[in-house]
């Protein structure tokens, strides 16, 4: 027995020392902005999608999976969108699973709507709230509605204020008064909050790159960035597909 798997199998090998083993899933995120894309999303979950799972089986024994988190939603219009760590985490998912391919991004002419975001840092919601606060306008008085919506998470470190979510109602009817409610208050939530971080950036406060992340789509959020631990293996495995009118 090799000397790597005696140590191996006594516990005595270090993580980053422990060689990649090829995965045999082609996993990817697909991501499309909204309804500007949702004829193209449509046509590749129902036609691309099931010929590469056939392709991938067939050819390579490879199982081919797209994760896309806006199929049966792309068309809805009216509800404020929130942008949550599980689209992360999902993202960075395919990026360590698949042997191939991770992400494809479907770009058309809208650039997306902005996206409430689920988690602010402690100290930028400080800052935030605060900036409201001294307006002389009706945001001052709108600014408690903050703290309404956003509760702070002392578990998490460092400190974050959670996106309080909608109360659940088993009646269809309630539940969709709920959802309408919560997607009408969101929109002057998701106001409040960019109005404060514009105040903090203006008052030197808050820098440009932390100023942007408040006024970014799903999509320019979901756009891969590699990681330190995936940098050099990740290389082109992400395709873009631009629609223009002609």
């Amino acid at each position: 027995m090799e000397n790597t798997t005696i140590a191996l199998l006594a516990g005595r090998v270090h993580p980053e020392h422990i060689p990649h083993l090829p995965t045999r899933v082609v996993r990817v995120y697909l991501s499309a902005a909204g309804q500007d894309t949702s004829t193209e999303r449509d046509v590749f979950v129902q036609e691309v999608y099931p010929r590469l799972r056939e392709y991938c089986r067939r050819q390579y024994g490879l199982e081919f999976q797209v994760v896309d988190l806006g199929w049966g939603t792309a068309g809805r219009t009216g509800a404020v969108e929130v942008f949550d760590d599980f689209r992360l985490r999902e993202l960075e998912r395919c990026k360590e699973l698949s042997a191939g391919p991770n992400f494809i991004a479907i770009v058309g002419q809208r650039y997306g709507c902005f996206v409430l975001p689920s988690r602010i840092p402690y100290k930028e919601y400080d800052l935030i709230r605060t900036a409201l606060h001294s307006q002389k306008s009706k945001d001052a008085r709108s600014a408690h509605q903050l703290d309404e919506w956003f509760i702070r998470d002392n578990n998490s470190i460092p400190p974050v204020y959670e996106l309080k979510q909608p109360r659940m109602s088993k009646d269809e009817d309630e539940a969709n008064c709920i959802s309408r409610a919560w997607s009408e208050q969101g929109f002057e939530i998701q106001r409040l909050v960019q109005r404060g971080v514009d105040a903090c950036y203006h008052q030197g406060l808050m820098d440009a790159e932390t100023r942007d992340r408040y006024f970014m789509s799903a999509q320019e959020y979901d756009s891969p960035v590699p990681s330190e631990s995936n940098r050099i293996r990740r290389i082109n495995v992400s395709f873009s597909v631009a629609r223009s009118w002609t």
